[in-house]
Parts: C-alpha cells; sequence; structure tokens
C-alpha cells in the first residue's frame, strides 16, 4: 500500500515538472533576451526614416478617429503600406508622445513575444520536443542579426508582423493536429483564425505576403498528402497574398524605390551570393553592418567571387539530395522555410540600394536554427557509449556559442544608439562603400559640423545618379563654412540640372532663414544663388532684405543695382531702388522708378504709396523755399 502511494505521488511530480518545464525554460529564455536586448531602451531616434514614421510624422498628432481611417486608405510611408503598424506608431504617440525609449520598449516586448511565439511553433512542430524549442528560440531571441528589427524605431513593422505571423503558424499547426487542442475545439476553427492571423500579419508589413506558401511548406513536413481540400483551403490565403503583392509593388512605384541598375542575370547572381552570404552570417555573425551594399561593377562585372555564388548554391542544393531517409527531410523543410521566407528579400526586385539588409533574417532564420536544434538534439539522445562526453560537449558548445551571441547582440545594440554612432559603424566597415560616406557627411551636416561634412560629400560628388543630394549638402557646407566661392563654382561646374537641384533647396533653405531672422546666413546662401539664377528678381530681392536687416547699405545697394541689371523692368526693384533714393533725399531722381514700377505693375501699392510720398516731399521743399 505505502509503495503504491509513492509511486503514485513520484508520478505526479514527474507529470509536474513535464508541465511547467517548458513554461520555465520558454520564461528564462524571455529573461535572457530582455538582459541581452536592454541597451536599445536607452538609444534614441536615427536619422533613417524615423523622422518620417514618429517624430516628424504629423498624422500622429491626428485624432486616432481621423487617422486611423488615413492609415487603412491607401497612403503609404516609406514605399510600405501597413496600417497596422502606423496605428501602433498612433496609439504610442498618443499615450507618451515623441519619447524614442518608449517605442524602442515597445519593439522590444513584442520581440520578446516572439520568443515566447518561436518556442511554441517548434514545441508543437518537435512534437513537444523541449531541447529543439528551447535552441531554436534561444537562438532566435539573442542572434545579433536581430538587432536591427528591435533596436530601429522605424522597424516596429518588423518585430509586429512576425508576432501575427506566427501566431498565425501556430493555429495552422493546431489545426493539423486537432488531438492537441481541448476536446470541445473544432479543428476549423483553427484555420479561421490562421486566416486572421495572416491577414493582421500582412496589414503590418508587406513581407508576410509568403505566409501561404509557408503553409505548404508545413505540410510537406507532415507529410500532409495533396488533396482537393488542401488546395481549396489556401485560396483564400493566396487571394489576399495577391492583394497585398500588388499594393506593395504599387507604393514601392510611388516612392521611386524599385530599380533596375542591375540585368536580370546579375541580380540573380546577387541573390544567390546573399542567401548565402546570410546562412554564414547567421552561423558567424561578423563583421555586421546596417547596410550591405552592391559590389562596384567593372565593364559591367561584378567581383569573381559573386559568380562562384549560383554554383555553391547548386552544390548545397545537390548535398541535400544526396542525404537520405528523415535527415533529407528535415533539410528539405529547413531549407523551404528558410528560403521562401527570404525570397522577396533577395532583390530580384531591386528595392533600395542595399544588397542585403540583417532584419531580413528575422523570420527565415527560424528555419536554420530549427534544423541545427535538431540535430543537437539527435547529439543528446545518441545512444554510443560516449554519450555522457558528447552531452558535455553539447552543454559546453551551446553555452560558448549563447553567450558570444548575447554578448555581441549587447554591443550590437549600443551601435544603434544615435545617427553618429550608426553611422560610425558602416564607415568604419565599408569606407569604399559610397552609401557609407553619405550617412558619415549628412550626420556630421545634420549636427552643424560642416568642415567635417565636407571632405565625405565631397567624395561622392561626381556620383550623380544615386547621390543627387550630396552635391546640394556639399555645397550647402561650403556655404556654412563661409567658402560661398566654393560653392559657386562647384555647383556650376555640374550643369543645369544640377543648378536648378541646388537652387530649389537653397531659395527654400533661404526663406527658412530669412523667417527665423537668421539673415547672415541667409545672406551667404543667396549671394551662391543670385550668381548661378541671375534672371530670378526673388533672389534679389530676398538678398537685398538681408543687408537691409545687417545695416549693410552699400551691399543693400549693389544687390539692387545688380538685380535690375539682370532683371530690367522689375517692378519690386525698381521699387527698393527708388525708395532707397527718396531716404537720400533724392525725390527727383526716385520718381522714375516708382513711375517705371507702376507701368509694369499698375496698382502695385508699396510704389503708389511712395511715388505720393516724393511728390508729397518736393511739394514741401517748394512751399518752403517761398
Amino acid at each position: 500500500m505505502f509503495v503504491d502511494i509513492v509511486m503514485q505521488v513520484k508520478t505526479t511530480d514527474s507529470y509536474m515538472q513535464k508541465r511547467w518545464l517548458p513554461w520555465a525554460t520558454a520564461l528564462t529564455i524571455a529573461v535572457v533576451t530582455l538582459i541581452a536586448f536592454i541597451p536599445v531602451l536607452h538609444n534614441g531616434f536615427i536619422l533613417w526614416d524615423d523622422g518620417i514614421y514618429i517624430y516628424q510624422n504629423q498624422t500622429l498628432q491626428l485624432p486616432l478617429s481621423a487617422s486611423i481611417p488615413y492609415f487603412f486608405g491607401l497612403n503609404f510611408f516609406v514605399g510600405n503600406y501597413h496600417p497596422f503598424t502606423m496605428i501602433a506608431y498612433a496609439l504610442l504617440y498618443q499615450i507618451v508622445g515623441k519619447e524614442p525609449e518608449v517605442f524602442h520598449a515597445a519593439s522590444l516586448f513584442i520581440h520578446i513575444l516572439n520568443v515566447l511565439l518561436v518556442f511554441w511553433f517548434i514545441w508543437l512542430l518537435s512534437g513537444k520536443k523541449l531541447i529543439i524549442a528551447a535552441i531554436t528560440s534561444l537562438l532566435f531571441g539573442i542572434h545579433p542579426m536581430h538587432v536591427e528589427s528591435v533596436a530601429w524605431a522605424a522597424e516596429l513593422k518588423d518585430v509586429l508582423y512576425t508576432a501575427f505571423f506566427l501566431a498565425g503558424l501556430i493555429c495552422y499547426l493546431k489545426y493539423l493536429k486537432p488531438e492537441d487542442t481541448l476536446p470541445s475545439s473544432k479543428p476549423v476553427s483553427f484555420l479561421l483564425l490562421t486566416f486572421i492571423f495572416f491577414l493582421f500579419s500582412a496589414l503590418s508589413k508587406p513581407a508576410a505576403v509568403v505566409f501561404p506558401l509557408l503553409l505548404w511548406v508545413i505540410d510537406f513536413y507532415f507529410r500532409r498528402p495533396v488533396d482537393k481540400r488542401m488546395l481549396l483551403e489556401k485560396m483564400p490565403f493566396i487571394v489576399i497574398a495577391f492583394a497585398f503583392g500588388i499594393i506593395a509593388i504599387k507604393a514601392q512605384q510611388e516612392d521611386h524605390l524599385l530599380h533596375s541598375y542591375y540585368p536580370l542575370l546579375l541580380r540573380m547572381i546577387f541573390a544567390s551570393y546573399s542567401l548565402l552570404a546570410y546562412i554564414v552570417k547567421l552561423a558567424v555573425p561578423f563583421n555586421l553592418a546596417s547596410i550591405y551594399p552592391y559590389p562596384a561593377l567593372h565593364d559591367g562585372l561584378a567581383p569573381l567571387y559573386f559568380y562562384l555564388a549560383p554554383v555553391l548554391v547548386g552544390l548545397f542544393v545537390y548535398g541535400i539530395y544526396r542525404t537520405k531517409g528523415n535527415v533529407r527531410h528535415l533539410l528539405v523543410f529547413s531549407g523551404l522555410f528558410y528560403f521562401v521566407a527570404i525570397a522577396p528579400e533577395l532583390q530580384l526586385i531591386s528595392v533600395g540600394d542595399a544588397m542585403m539588409a540583417d532584419r531580413y533574417t528575422y523570420v527565415p532564420s527560424i528555419g536554420l536554427f530549427f534544423a541545427f536544434a535538431v540535430g543537437v538534439h539527435s547529439l543528446w539522445h545518441n545512444g554510443t557509449v560516449h554519450k555522457q562526453m558528447v552531452r558535455k560537449v553539447v552543454v559546453i558548445g551551446l553555452t560558448a556559442v549563447s553567450s558570444i551571441y548575447a554578448v555581441s547582440t549587447y554591443a550590437r545594440c549600443e551601435t544603434w544608439k544615435s545617427s553618429e554612432t550608426i553611422a560610425e559603424d558602416l564607415y568604419s566597415k565599408q569606407q569604399q562603400a559610397p552609401v557609407a560616406a553619405h550617412n558619415m557627411g549628412a550626420v556630421l551636416y545634420n549636427k552643424g559640423k560642416y568642415r567635417e561634412a565636407i571632405p565625405f560629400f565631397y567624395a561622392l560628388r561626381n556620383d550623380k545618379e544615386h547621390f543627387a543630394k550630396d552635391y546640394v549638402l556639399l555645397a550647402n557646407s561650403y556655404v556654412a563654412n563661409n567658402e560661398p566661392d566654393s560653392a559657386y563654382y562647384l555647383i556650376a561646374s555640374l550643369g543645369p540640372d544640377a543648378t536648378k537641384n541646388y537652387c530649389e533647396q537653397d531659395l527654400s533653405l533661404s526663406r527658412d532663414l530669412l523667417n527665423s531672422q537668421h539673415f547672415e546666413p541667409a545672406a551667404m546662401f543667396l549671394a551662391v544663388y543670385t550668381r548661378l539664377q541671375k534672371n530670378d528678381p526673388q533672389g534679389y530681392i530676398a538678398l537685398a532684405e538681408c543687408y537691409y536687416k545687417l545695416n549693410m547699405h552699400s551691399r543693400y545697394i549693389n544687390t539692387i543695382d545688380s538685380g535690375l541689371k539682370y532683371c530690367p523692368g522689375q517692378y519690386s526693384l525698381l521699387n527698393h531702388k527708388g525708395y532707397d533714393l527718396f531716404l537720400e533725399g533724392k525725390y527727383e531722381q526716385a520718381i522714375p522708378y516708382f513711375e517705371e514700377a507702376l507701368k509694369n505693375a499698375p496698382g502695385y501699392e508699396a510704389a503708389s504709396r511712395n511715388l505720393a510720398n516724393c511728390y508729397h516731399a518736393l511739394d514741401s521743399i517748394k512751399a518752403g523755399l517761398r
């Protein structure tokens, strides 16, 4: 009797351990992830897109009753349609305003939620194998390549769409395996939930369009036979994916993000390279950067090692094919999961100017981490005589890898602290890349460090196709550094298109400076503008106003005279000239200017009033003489 009671207690304890161990493991991984990413809570906004999405976004200031319908309309932000993401920004803004720490905290919270969802997804996918779920979710949580998705406030869409995406995959597993659900649950309800979560994911980021294909990959994993039911249940998903794909292309076209710099064959070579490079960096996350630019071409050819990439991809696929049984099935599943999830990001349709980005691995990495975790699980349950030694090696290896990843992630979060830190990091790793020079120059320019910015912009002065704005910033830096002649000769040497581009921005900037009563810098910009645009009277008028406010009378007169030389008959300049003569008491000399101004612009009130004042002054003089 006593023995029976003891055995029953032991059985109960064992059951409770099995029941709570997954929860405790998942929560432990969540805490480790939080520690690795804790620096993001002290980071600020950066120049890349954070302004458009958050601190310069006027729509966030609208009441939610007005902003939510706006976001659901076909209004795009940085080439994306993602109303759920914009609503999330609006909610945060309404609660806390523009505090960057709160936006970063939201991203980190959702990332930790995603870690738990990955654990749950792999727990179900692997048949409730704790080691596999733990390793996959841990690597997902602390991997340095995922810092970009979490630490960049503008990438809230990445973590948000993934949360819905993973929830949808979990519901699909519940649909496929109804025995794991509550007895009262109907499997079809899980298919409906799968569809709803997919829709929410697509409303958070267009990358979710691959969801239906991943459902088929999961079907393959469970060796589900292809039949009519399978095809019919996927149709709603395909329709939604197709619709959001069309919207995504339209959004990118409207923001001019689609490019055709390279022919299709070269893009396929770049895609093969990226496919392998992501795998290498996921295994050994070294030399991570915020941008991985396209290589420089010589006579239309990329460096030789790019052409080896398709061959290596072919060998990699052949190697998987040569494996047998469950190993091949696992590798095919993991490879398909990775490839399908990352396919939209391989730049076969070129979007933007970067060939790769760390954030593109956020969801695809799950497939590769799963294969690795299954391999570790197999080693752990190795039945050889060296089982204990193998387990020690596994524990030491996993501890070392996890520690390296966590420390690297912590340091990488510090890199994303500000625009300056991320630009410095990029330039230190890719000094030869024009985009690195562009970002360093832009950061220094925005901090008012014009002298330091000049060398970075100067290096890009001839690359007008990709960096058209940089020669404008270079010219502005020259002006701000009290070198207006250098600015003039730079813009004049680049031709009419550059002149037009610069002058449009220069005049706008000058007006902003005038409105804020910064007359001295405005005068320097306008001096360059009037030399480049000699036939625009507005430049002379604005420049004359600056000199008038600065009490530079001789420069004021010279500016008006120069304006009349190149814009004869311009009524405002004529009025200015006449008014100056009026102030000098030269009434008879002033009258022709006012009359000419009124002839060219009848009803011009200022000239009419000044002319009347001239005649009144002359009458007063004549009356005094009498």
